[in-house]
């Protein structure tokens, strides 16, 4: 059975190129439905994402206020809010689409204003007309003009808002989207895993994925003041109508009682909290077909999507921490939203926003002009028969009119300044996340002086060391102390539980001890440099994970200098093929998209692990492809990834998954056609499978090959090699291989390896420490402690015995 895509819903309108069908007259006859017909589906293009439909047959097309202490609070927010404007103003483009944005605002305050001063021209000219018996026509052609203009200015500001917000808003969007990477990659394991971060990292970012916390302030900050100047405005202009008016001071004090009570009631009747968002993502399309499909190839979303959903994960959060690859995953993550540009999003807020967004034609032009002529017809017919209707039901029309909307307007001011103070205090929360203080301090000391030394291996030593994990009584680690020597093999066995993977969070400092000392190379390892100490480490962890990249990715993460050596030659490389191909580059070109939308992609994009990196134009991508090979096949993993239909592109988890329409596939649609999804993934090279369907002992090879990535080097980057439990989930011949790779691999480096299970590695260790229950209870080597007869000699035997 197929993955399910959201709650059913008709596609996007508007999306499709395709041409409806006629019915010419002939003989109908009877078609066939065939779910392969490629020829049936209209393709479109949305962002980065490819949406396929299904052509709609001819016989579906169916005709309070707030006290003053909540404004004080605004106070301590107001220098995040200074801040957030200059990052904003530092933005490409944004300047202009602020000043621009902020224009719009500005005189669609004043049209209002400008409307009514000509409606109050209008009743001076009946009030002429009924007191004269005569009328200027110039200056009723005049007037009138002069609010039919109004009425189409106040239509185009809507539109031309409706397209400079959602530009400024993508920028700002992908600002942030960097600085929130940022503030989420670089937090280590124990504060990243404290539920109070936790809860301040959801307060930092806007509930809406399609908008910001600094898109919504600024777009409220402007509110409020267009509100202002638009009240101002029509204040000044209606004083003045009242004034000339018999009881209009009465009539719009009345107005406004009524308008205010009006707006009260309803607030209470049915509340103003909740209720966002009650129509589904896959409801906001419009009416065409039911049976619909959306992919994306784009390797930069794709990429980025994968390195932000590893930083947001708990799951990755060691490997991210001890590898040291925060910095260098966040270099990524920022070449690729800039690759990207306002292409990227996600499916349904794309779909969303094209469903919202203001389309202007002719009679939506025409509209808002069309309201003001029944009192353009009322002001003609004053003319022409003064003395039976009264000037003063004009006034009254337009009092009346005039306060309603005055006293909405001034509502939403007060219910905007209101809810600022929790905007400001947002802006706040999202500036001090990035500031949260890591409970794993930073030393001072770089390590190690001499890189050289890593290839003899790294000296460690516990002193009384012991750990307990937040929120636990019990002691993971109590009172350990051993050491082991530059270039040394240490196994530490014992049950689950014992303490072995604590011991190896230790040393890369996931965590620090709660007692005791841990020393490197005779240094206190809370001395040391954090990115320096863990440069030098290479660790793969009993619960590793993969992150959802592709397999080229998960391996070459590695070594994160090649990563970075990566990126930069790519970086040249795509420079030096856009002067070659004649492309503009982003800069020079702003936003020429395809086909006139916003969405198309632009021409040449690229990922930075994805493209092929084998090209000779680039001996540094070559040699980081031979290297990313080599880690497979030290890990064992070369055999079978060769065999995958994607090899070293294919994504065992990928983090953009495609998307269909709601309608089951198998099942039957309105009209008796059975629902087929076949001919969409044909065209869109989708997958119907889920899942990667390698076993957990391929996946642990992977992870392997990531560890050997770092250290099949001949520069000296490592010295100690960090081994938990890497055997736990392959058969014997694979254990048995994988431990003489190890001990090739090693060479001079210092290497610790934990296992449950006594093998063929524990004969080859200068140390091995056999714990139980957080201490070490013996420490020596093999036959050191097999004479010595106490549990490691009867665990070994009893597993000799088995084998007899």
């Amino acid at each position: 059975m197929m993955p399910m895509g959201p709650p059913p819903g008709p596609p996007p309108g508007g999306f499709g190129r395709g041409k409806p069908g006629r019915h010419d007259g002939g003989p109908r006859r009877k078609g066939t439905f065939n779910p392969e017909d490629e020829a049936k589906v209209i393709h479109s293009k949305l962002g980065v994402w490819d949406f396929y439909q299904e052509k709609a047959p001819q016989m579906a097309r169916l005709p309070s206020f707030l006290q003053l202490e909540s404004y004080l609070e605004i106070i301590p927010s107001f220098p995040y809010v200074v801040r957030m404007l200059r990052d904003i103003a530092s933005i490409r483009d944004c300047q202009v689409y602020m000043l621009l944005y902020l224009a719009l605002e500005i005189v669609a305050a004043l049209v209002p204003a400008i409307s009514l001063w000509y409606s109050g021209q209008l009743l001076r000219i009946v009030q002429v007309a009924v007191d004269e018996r005569a009328v200027d026509t110039e200056q009723l052609f005049r007037v009138a003009s002069g609010r039919f203009a109004c009425s189409i200015a106040e239509r185009l500001l809507r539109h031309a808002k409706s397209r400079v917000g959602p530009s400024l808003n993508k920028r700002i969007k992908q600002h942030y989207a960097i600085h929130t990477f940022r503030s989420l990659a670089r937090l280590d394991v124990p504060t990243f895993d404290d539920a109070a971060v936790q809860t301040q990292l959801q307060q930092s970012v806007a509930p809406n994925s399609r908008t910001t916390i600094a898109w919504n302030t600024v777009t409220m900050a402007l509110n409020i003041l267009s509100t202002a100047l638009r009240l101002a405005s029509q204040f000044l202009v209606l004083a003045r109508v009242l004034v000339e008016q018999r009881d209009g001071v009465l009539l719009a004090s009345l107005s406004f009682a009524q308008s205010l009570f009006s707006i009260m009631n309803f607030k209470k009747d049915f509340g103003l909290a909740g209720g966002e968002g009650l129509a589904s993502d896959a409801c906001a399309c419009a009416e065409l077909s039911p049976v619909w499909a959306a992919t994306t190839k784009d390797a930069d979303y794709i990429r980025t999507e994968g390195l932000k959903k590893t930083i947001s994960s708990t799951a990755h959060r060691k490997e991210i921490v001890a590898g040291g690859l925060w910095q260098y995953m966040l270099q990524a993550y920022a070449d690729g939203i800039k690759r990207l540009g306002p292409r990227a999003g996600d499916f349904f807020d794309i779909q969303s926003e094209l469903r919202t967004r203001d389309r202007l034609t002719l009679f939506s032009l025409l509209a808002e002009p069309l309201k003001e002529l029944p009192q353009i017809v009322f002001t003609l017919r004053a003319v022409q028969f003064p003395s039976s209707i009264p000037v003063s039901l004009a006034s009254l029309n337009l009092i009346t009119q005039t306060t309603t909307e005055f006293t909405m307007v001034l509502y939403r001011l007060f219910e905007q300044t209101g809810s600022i103070a929790e905007k400001f205090a947002s802006v706040r929360k999202m500036y001090e996340v990035a500031s949260i203080p890591n409970r794993v301090p930073d030393g001072r000391e770089r390590f190690p002086e001499d890189r050289e030394t890593l290839r003899m291996g790294v000296e460690v030593e516990f002193r009384d060391v012991g750990f307990r994990y937040a929120g636990s009584e019990a002691w993971a680690l109590r009172h350990v102390s051993f050491r082991v020597g530059r270039g040394q093999l240490c196994v530490i066995l014992g049950a689950n539980g014992s303490g072995k993977s604590t011991a190896l969070k230790l040393i890369s400092r996931v965590y620090d001890p709660t007692e005791g000392e841990i020393f490197i190379d005779g240094k206190e390892i809370r001395q040391l440099k954090l990115d320096d100490l863990r440069r030098a480490i290479s660790v793969l962890f009993q619960d590793y994970t993969l992150f959802p990249l592709n397999i080229r990715d998960n391996i070459a993460l590695g070594d994160p200098e090649a990563i970075a050596a990566l990126a930069s030659a790519e970086a040249h490389g795509e420079t030096a093929a856009e002067k070659d191909s004649g492309f503009a580059s982003e800069k020079d070109s702003g936003f020429a998209l395809e086909k006139d939308s916003e969405f198309a992609p632009e021409k040449g994009s690229q990922s930075t692990l994805a493209n092929n990196p084998s090209s000779p134009a680039n001996p540094i991508i070559a040699d980081i492809e031979e290297r990313v090979r080599d880690a497979a096949r030290l890990g064992g993993a070369d055999g079978f990834l060769a065999k995958l239909p994607e090899g070293y592109d294919t994504y065992l988890d990928p983090p953009v998954k495609d998307h269909y329409a709601g309608l089951p596939e198998g099942t039957k649609s309105l009209f008796g056609r059975p629902v087929s999804y076949g001919r969409m993934r044909g065209m869109g090279g989708m997958s119907s499978a889920v899942g990667s369907g390698l076993s957990g002992g391929q996946v642990q090879r992977v992870a392997l090959s990531r560890t050997f990535m770092r250290s099949n080097t001949t520069e000296p980057r490592v010295g100690l090699l960090l081994f938990d439990e890497p055997s736990a989930s392959l058969d014997p011949v694979a254990e048995h291989d994988l431990f003489e790779r190890l001990r090739q691999l090693r060479g001079n480096k210092t290497m610790i390896f934990s296992s449950h299970r006594f093998g063929n590695l524990t004969r080859h260790a200068d140390v091995i420490l056999y714990m139980n229950d957080s201490v070490v209870v013996e420490a020596g080597t093999h036959d050191e402690l097999l004479r010595r007869g106490g549990d490691y000699a009867r665990i070994w035997n009893l597993q000799a015995q088995a084998f007899m």
